[in-house]
């Protein structure tokens, strides 16, 4: 047949039948025409890659009966699964992933008796029970099922029935309850996956003894506990060891020494407190990836330059001593968070392309920072924050094209930003905060940085004023200059931050040094939030924040500023600042924190300010701000101290402005027996507070008297006493006026 010679067309050598057709590496679009229901020998059916345009997985499909490999991966389908399916009496393998089918399977599916393979991962919208999902393909030739990343709920089922399962991947679902006794059961799983789920409960080895052909698994994100033996030597030959979050501390697990043909370990927060055996480093050559992180592990590393890690992570432990050597090959390799000293100046030696995210933060190391980073053309994560490195900013991190992040606050770096930074055109974050950085702000920052989406410089000794440039940073989501001797006027144009000015905003979805391997969360910065120097890691793409404060800027508060409304934080605190607030301020409907104490601000507080709903912390102090506080909950709800030291100001929660009613505010006067009685007048305090005084100094004497009274006078005069002192105050400041 002349079709046999057709690309992705397979035929039969002795009848010439088209038994196979495979057209997923052929990037076509559209539709497949139902003219296949001629193909009557067609076992092998592979579509995989063709963008079906949302639509349905075709039901016509159901009608070739002659299947018994089916591929529909990656085909844009949505919808339900269409029972006709079911009718695939043949199929061996149905591969279905990564589509967006919804809902459950259908009931047919139990017609699929010879079915080995079941692949429906990534489907995101499929979910049922999973009894009742194994109740629909109870059949005994299921090998491999992957049902991950769906919304399958309830208990894992027993499972004995499946007795020739080999894969059994369940992972990132809502699964709940324990982990079966059953599942250890199953003699042939080969590889086990149950991770990112809601299981809880303990596992002991027993559970696992029977698994002789174990070599993956995979337990992790759980909220299991590993109860093994101390002594415990396992049946299997694990090349992964998967358990982050099992708890199987305090001490170090044994068992694991066993494992000699590992190369993937993750014993990740795992409740270990242990000295790290000399074992572990010598346990295989060919061991990659490599996570002992969020433990309490102590001890030193030793040499690990003729290891082959791809990926390491020791960081949020109690390792000491100076940091290991590295081999050439490593890509990933994170020390944070521990109790490192001595240099980095090691890292000459083995830079290498390979390269890329290098994570020292949070350690004892110093020294100048090593000038040798042309041959780290694709690291794209440095982060060397909170040591004790000292001289300048190394020129040679302007060959680093590939950077996005870069991360050296809480050092004693001194000296100028280096210009060669400027070629670091894929930079989104800069966290240089708390050195002793100075000079004046680079107008290549805005220039030539237009992707910036974080830029903190606070704390250093920057000087002179904001250069205008600033303002092309349209995707900065967090601008953090305080700190510094920053003079002269605010820019007018902070508005062309468009990422700021539209509330539903976001940073672009690609950002990419958000690295979430395993739930790791490596970018973060640190900010001054509502009173508090907080880090943001997984929450840092949310935080939309300006803090310009404590420095020595002056004029006016731009306009510019109103049209923000999507930033979540202003600090424009302890400047020079004048002016009025503008009255447009309530556009910024997001905002959560204002801060504009210690200024010179004049005028009257806009009523706007108090349409800002989310508005939970708030400082006006110190300004020359007059008149009275707007109505309404949300101003007058903060404690007086929000308002102090603006001598002029009035109106609850200050003490009451002249004229008006403590009852009423709209009223002036008080109508009795047909006389007007002025509520502030002197003449009505005095008495009244006299009275008060006798009155409740009477009642007092009687109750010392009368022991059974005694109790209650004593929590009374509590309540009484913080009456007071909250009245008081207002009290004094009317006879004054």
């Amino acid at each position: 047949m002349e079709c046999c010679e057709w690309f992705g067309v397979e035929c039969s050598n002795s009848t010439g039948h088209v038994i196979a057709i495979d057209l997923h590496a052929y990037g076509i679009g559209g539709n497949v025409s139902s003219d296949l229901l001629e193909l009557h020998h067609l076992n092998y059916l592979d579509l995989s890659g063709i963008d079906f345009g949302g639509n349905t997985i075709p039901e016509w499909i159901g009608s070739i009966k002659s299947l018994e490999q089916l591929y529909l991966v990656n085909n844009n389908f949505s919808g339900i699964i269409p029972p006709q399916l079911g009718n695939l009496t043949n199929l061996l393998v149905l591969n279905i992933r990564h589509n967006f089918l919804v809902r459950e399977i259908p009931e047919s599916f139990r017609n699929l008796t010879r079915l080995q393979v079941l692949l429906m991962n990534v489907n995101n919208g499929l979910g049922e029970t999973l009894e009742n999902f194994f109740r629909k393909i109870s059949c005994k030739e299921l090998e491999w099922i992957d049902i991950s990343f769906n919304q399958y709920t309830g208990p894992i089922p027993d499972l004995r029935a499946c007795s020739k399962l080999r894969d059994l991947l369940l992972h990132h679902n809502p699964l709940s309850g324990t982990v079966p006794a059953s599942l250890g059961q199953l003699s042939t799983l080969e590889y086990l996956d149950i991770s990112a789920n809601s299981l809880q409960g303990t596992v002991s080895h027993s559970l696992l003894s029977k698994l002789y052909n174990l070599y993956w698994l995979d337990l992790s994100f759980n909220s299991l506990t590993l109860d093994f033996s101390p002594d415990w030597i396992p049946p299997f030959s694990l090349q992964t060891i998967a358990l982050a979050s099992c708890k199987m501390g305090p001490s170090f697990p044994k068992w694991i020494q066993t494992q000699t043909g590992v190369s993937y370990l993750d014993i990740s927060d795992a409740g270990i407190s242990d000295q790290v055996p000399n074992w572990l480093w010598n346990l295989s050559s060919k061991v990659t990836y490599f996570n002992l992180s969020q433990n309490q592990i102590s001890g030193t590393i030793p040499d690990l330059s003729s290891n082959f890690f791809d990926f390491i992570d020791v960081s949020s432990n109690k390792f000491s001593g100076p940091l290991p050597l590295i081999n050439h090959n490593i890509s990933l390799a994170r020390f944070s968070q521990n109790m490192f000293s001595g240099s980095i100046s090691f890292l000459c030696g083995v830079l290498s392309s390979q390269l890329v995210l290098l994570d020292f933060s949070d350690n004892e190391l110093a020294g100048e920072l090593p000038n040798c980073w042309n041959n780290t053309r694709n690291l794209i994560f440095l982060n060397l924050n909170d040591n004790n490195f000292y001289g300048e900013i190394p020129h040679a991190l302007g060959s680093l094209r590939s950077l996005q992040a870069l991360q050296l606050r809480g050092n004693n770096l001194s000296g100028q930003l280096p210009p060669t930074l400027k070629n670091c055109i894929n930079l989104l974050l800069i966290d240089i905060g708390s050195n002793n950085l100075t000079g004046k702000i680079p107008p290549w920052l805005g220039a030539e940085l237009a992707n910036l989406t974080h830029l903190s410089l606070r704390q250093n000794r920057f000087y002179g004023g904001i250069p205008p440039e600033i303002c092309h940073l349209t995707r900065i989501q967090m601008l953090d200059l305080s700190g510094n001797n920053i003079s002269e006027q605010i820019p007018l144009c902070f508005d062309n931050f468009t990422s700021l000015v539209d509330k539903n905003g976001s940073i672009s979805k690609s950002i990419s040094f958000y690295i979430d391997f395993k739930r790791s969360c490596y970018a973060y910065v640190l900010v001054q939030w509502k009173g508090h120097g907080l880090e943001y890691r997984k929450t840092l793409r949310l935080l939309k924040l300006i803090d310009l404060s404590s420095n020595r800027l002056v004029g006016n508060i731009p306009k510019a500023f109103s049209n923000l409304k999507g930033l979540i934080s202003l600090n424009l605190s302890t400047n020079s600042l004048t002016g009025m607030i503008d009255p447009n301020i309530g556009e910024m409907e997001m905002l959560e924190t204002l801060d504009l104490s210690n200024n010179q601000l004049s005028g009257r507080i806009p009523v706007g300010l108090a349409q800002l709903n989310f508005l939970s912390v708030l400082d006006l102090a110190n300004n020359n701000l007059t008149g009275q506080i707007p109505e309404g909950t949300q101003l007058r709800g903060f404690n007086a101290s929000v308002y102090s030291g603006n001598n002029e100001l009035c109106g609850p929660p200050l003490p009451l402005c002249p004229n008006t009613s403590i009852t009423n505010q709209g009223e002036n006067n008080e109508k009795k027996d047909g006389c007007f009685l002025r509520l502030s007048s002197l003449e009505f305090y005095v008495p009244l507070l006299l009275g008060f005084i006798v009155g409740f100094w009477g009642v007092v004497g009687y109750l010392m008297l009368k022991r059974s009274w005694r109790n209650d006078y004593f929590e009374l005069v509590d309540v009484v006493g913080d009456w007071l002192i909250t009245r008081t105050p207002a009290f004094l400041a009317k006879f004054r006026r």
